[in-house]
């Protein structure tokens, strides 16, 4: 007897998280969730922009390759592209030639992140 109430509740469990799962999933017709972009508000062009997650060296490829001119101009932004939302660490390449990095970018689907001067850690020239 106990043993059928088990699997009648496995049962129920299972047709429970189903449904559940079927609530959130995305309905057809409904708009794709607003892409992440990154907005650069700094004093001059990125021509190198890689992330990594936060904590790891592990650079990506240059994302200011995605650009129509290949560089995030001055109070352009970027939309970014099979990127996942997260923190990130950021090295950054200016047109000047300055390197930089910026800690902890926070990127979230459908948001803007800046880029700004203050943001700036650890430029070489």
């Amino acid at each position: 007897m106990n043993r059928g109430k088990g699997v009648l509740f496995s049962v129920v469990a299972v047709t429970a998280i189903l449904h559940g799962a079927a609530c959130f999933a995305e309905q057809p017709g409904a708009p794709p969730p607003k892409p992440m972009k990154v907005w650069n508000l700094t004093a001059s062009a990125i021509v190198d922009f890689r992330l990594a997650p936060g904590g790891s060296s592990k650079f990506g490829r240059n994302l200011a390759l995605d650009d129509k001119d290949k560089a995030i101009d001055i109070d352009e932004r970027l939309t970014l592209r099979d990127i996942s939302p997260g923190i990130y660490g950021a090295r950054i390449k200016f047109r000047s030639g300055r390197k930089c990095r910026v800690p902890g970018l926070k990127l979230e689907t459908g948001e803007i992140a800046s880029i700004e001067e203050k943001q700036l850690e650890h430029c070489l020239r």
